[in-house]
């Protein structure tokens, strides 16, 4: 058996390992042939080494591929198949199987199934040919033992394969990552010259318009303040201040997709409170409800706190003109995330509505005259993402609504992509 494993377990290429395995088995066993069958992915057994004495035929030469006799059973039965003479065993009365037997010359058969943790691989087989021979216990064993061996060193031939075919696909994937990574560092440096526009040279004629406005405001200090030339500036001049306010929230969104996390740990009650607070005098007869104490959290503390911002002022500006607004904020843990809501008595929405909300530049038609950029809930929704999250939204016209917004427990670490100048 030292031969037989020697011969085999030297390298994990199957194929020299089998060719290997039927010449070192034929020896040791001093019979006249041995075959290997291998089972396909269909489940048939396909002749793969055939290995013969001098003198004589090979499986192959003499019947291709057809499995014997002693192989059918032992594949059939799952055991070992032993016959000292097959002329006279009664598992081969066939008349087929007899002149199988007859044109190979075999007088006497072993065949083992190879079988790893319950699974048939293949199986191993030996002929004496001529005369008929009385198997030993030993000679069994050992070709049982042989089949043990080869089913492991098959089975390591697998995961060698399967790791190296793991080993491309995972050498591809860095690659297309890194072209990936390129590719983003690319984008954000195209969105570096695009806030560059928004902040200097979409602004600078704005800035000019306001100049030109102050000074013809000076000429026509006279003039009635219900004339139209007053009341033409006074349009120029709010049409530039929501040129103004506009491309400010347009170049806070943009600065939100390439800003990483400064992750710590927030008490998000504390940072409501604090937050509620600052918007409280916009809106003296509203309250806020927490009426169980929210959890701590770690997430980047300022952008928490734009989120919770931004979902109260939404609540304090589309506030139903009947009643007092109160808004309450509570929030529900998962084993992967936070899940926060405010929910407000206010205006509310058409169900219809809720999906484009979070859209960038999304304003109700109901109430288009209200002040707004329509920038505030698309930020709730990218700094979500940014805390592995997202946001969405339920209401009904006239009966409030409630928006929600989750943040993971594992957030992921966000690097800041950096690209080579050009």
């Amino acid at each position: 058996m030292r031969s037989i494993s020697g011969a085999v377990g030297r390298r994990f290429d199957l194929d020299p390992i089998l060719k290997a395995a039927v010449s070192e088995i034929a020896r040791t066993l001093q019979v006249s042939r041995c075959f290997f069958y291998q089972l396909d992915d269909m489940g048939f057994l396909r002749l793969t080494h055939d290995w013969a004495a001098p003198g004589v035929l090979t499986r192959l030469e003499v019947a291709g591929d057809v499995v014997t006799p002693d192989a059918y059973q032992a594949r059939q039965t799952g055991r070992t198949v032993r016959s000292d003479d097959v002329a006279k065993d009664s598992l081969f009365g066939e008349a087929m199987d007899r002149q199988l037997f007859n044109e190979l010359a075999v007088a006497a058969a072993v065949a083992t199934p190879v079988v790893f943790q319950g699974t048939i691989l293949g199986l191993i087989g030996v002929h004496q040919c001529g005369a008929p021979r009385n198997w030993t216990a030993d000679d069994v064993e050992l070709l049982e033992l042989a089949a043990s061996h080869l089913s492991i060193l098959m089975m390591g031939c697998r995961v060698f394969a399967d790791q190296g075919t793991q080993a491309d696909a995972l050498a591809r994937m860095n690659e297309d990552l890194s072209k990936l990574y390129v590719e983003l560092a690319a984008k954000d440096a195209q969105i570096d010259r695009f806030i560059h526009l928004i902040s200097h040279d979409l602004r600078a004629p704005v800035v000019a318009i306001q100049g030109l406005v102050d000074l013809l405001r000076k000429g026509y200090e006279n003039e009635a303040p219900d004339s139209k030339p007053r009341r033409y500036l006074e349009l120029i001049t709010h049409s530039a201040d929501q040129i103004t306010n506009l491309t400010g929230a347009l170049l806070e969104y943009a600065r939100l997709g390439q800003s990483s996390l400064a992750l710590s740990e927030v008490d998000t009650g504390a940072l409501l409170r604090e937050v509620w607070q600052r918007l409280a005098l916009k809106a003296e007869d509203a309250e806020l409800a927490v009426f169980e104490s929210l959890p701590v959290v770690r997430a980047d503390r300022a952008k928490l706190s734009q989120i919770f911002q931004n979902l109260l002022e939404n609540a304090i500006k589309y506030r139903s003109p009947e009643g007092r607004l109160i808004v309450d904020v509570t929030c529900q843990e998962s084993d992967s995330q936070w899940q926060f809501a405010v929910n407000d008595n206010g205006l509310g929405f058409h169900p219809s509505q809720a999906e484009s909300l979070f859209d960038l530049f999304a304003r109700l038609k109901e109430v288009r005259n209200k002040p707004g950029s329509g920038i505030g809930l698309a930020s709730v929704m990218e700094i979500a993402r940014l805390h592995g999250g997202t946001a969405w939204a339920i209401g009904r016209p006239g009966k409030g609504a409630t928006f929600y917004f989750t943040v993971s427990k594992k957030i992921a670490e966000r690097p800041v992509l950096q690209v080579a100048p050009t």
